[in-house]
């Protein structure tokens, strides 16, 4: 998040990355991208139009900024994010809330949640690395892993 997103053609950067967008099979889809200027709304770039650098994300000059399309999962934002969501089993034990996402950077898979218990419990016992699996059910306001 955060990094500078750079037509590799002209060099002017176009925006800044915003956030993260993947599909129901969980495989990352794309970046959310916060356009430069006035009007700073989020755009997406689908994933085999970039190329993610150590410092900046290069995208061709044909690269084209879309709506996010229907059904996808975001990080942070938009209806379907998953930042901020509890965690529970199936048999409601409370696991935490999600902080972050891990993918697989070569397939773009996502592989494991980091779970919040608060900041308290945060500085005192670290945050939670949670294996994602195929099986996590997600809802409206709650992820329910089957077991953990």
């Amino acid at each position: 998040m955060g990094m500078a997103v750079v037509d590799q053609q002209t060099g002017k950067q176009l925006g800044v990355v915003r956030d993260v967008y993947f599909d129901a099979s969980w495989r990352l889809k794309g970046l959310i991208v916060e356009n430069k200027g006035l009007f700073r709304q989020g755009r997406c770039i689908p994933l085999e139009q970039l190329n993610i650098g150590e410092d900046a994300v290069m995208v061709d000059e044909d690269a084209v900024m879309q709506q996010l399309p229907e059904g996808m999962y975001t990080l942070y934002s938009g209806e379907n994010k998953l930042a901020g969501k509890s965690v529970m089993t199936k048999d409601g034990d409370g696991l935490g809330q999600i902080h972050d996402v891990y993918f697989l950077e070569e397939m773009g898979t996502l592989i494991g949640c980091e779970l919040s218990d608060g900041l308290l419990s945060d500085l005192r016992h670290g945050r939670k690395f949670v294996p994602w699996r195929p099986d996590v059910t997600v809802g409206e306001d709650v992820v329910f892993f089957p077991e953990v």
